[in-house]
């Protein structure tokens, strides 16, 4: 069901996580000021999707989109000179003050997941459903076929997405203000007891989708 994103497929994932992440609070407040938000947006995703070729997956039907990095996989580290050069380079018609946001942003990223990533560890970085796959399944399916038990970081920026990962056996290793958002960094230990199925079902029921 879920495969690794292949070439000339960027622009159509990047799509689907502009869909996805439209109203999400950590690009609005990165992107604030811009013009052509949503343009913007777009092309964000498709310079990240494009640094995390490796480890991004998708379904036949392109309606998920999930990033999670492997210890073994092939990508740049975010954190590099290199990744900060790149990201700076390619939105440079962007205002002075959405680009700095961006490059405080990884800079605080950069810090906690330095401190709490373990050897072995997987990355879970964006996680997209839109369409018919929204409640229909997918997550907890991705979960148990391509992570399994291993351990895993993520970073979020709500409370209900920090609810979900916290009934998905995940533990809060760090709470932050960032720009008046929450920024918070959530671990899997590897002996978490968690089935997904369940804690997804759980999650819906008591915190369901404003859209």
């Amino acid at each position: 069901m879920f495969r690794k994103m292949k070439n000339g497929e960027e622009e159509k994932v990047a799509e689907v996580l502009t869909e996805a992440f439209i109203e999400y609070p950590l690009y609005r407040e990165c992107l604030r000021g811009c013009t052509d938000y949503r343009h913007q947006l777009t092309k964000f995703m498709f310079v990240w999707v494009n640094i995390w070729q490796d480890s991004t997956y998708v379904n036949e039907e392109m309606n998920f989109v999930a990033c999670l990095e492997k210890p073994e996989d092939n990508n740049p580290s975010p954190f590099s000179r290199r990744m900060r050069r790149l990201l700076v380079d390619q939105f440079r018609d962007y205002s002075l003050a959405s680009r700095l946001r961006m490059l405080q942003y990884l800079l605080i990223s950069e810090r906690v997941v330095k401190k709490y990533n373990q050897k072995g560890d997987y990355y879970l970085h964006s996680l997209a459903t839109i369409g018919t796959a929204r409640g229909s399944g997918i997550i907890f399916r991705f979960f148990n076929e391509v992570v399994g038990s291993r351990p895993f970081l993520c970073e979020t920026h709500t409370e209900r997405n920090k609810r979900l990962y916290e009934r998905m056996g995940m533990v809060l290793c760090e709470a932050l203000t960032w720009h008046h958002l929450p920024h918070y960094l959530l671990r899997r230990p590897e002996d978490a007891d968690c089935n997904y199925e369940s804690a997804i079902a759980e999650h819906s029921r008591k915190d369901p989708s404003p859209q």
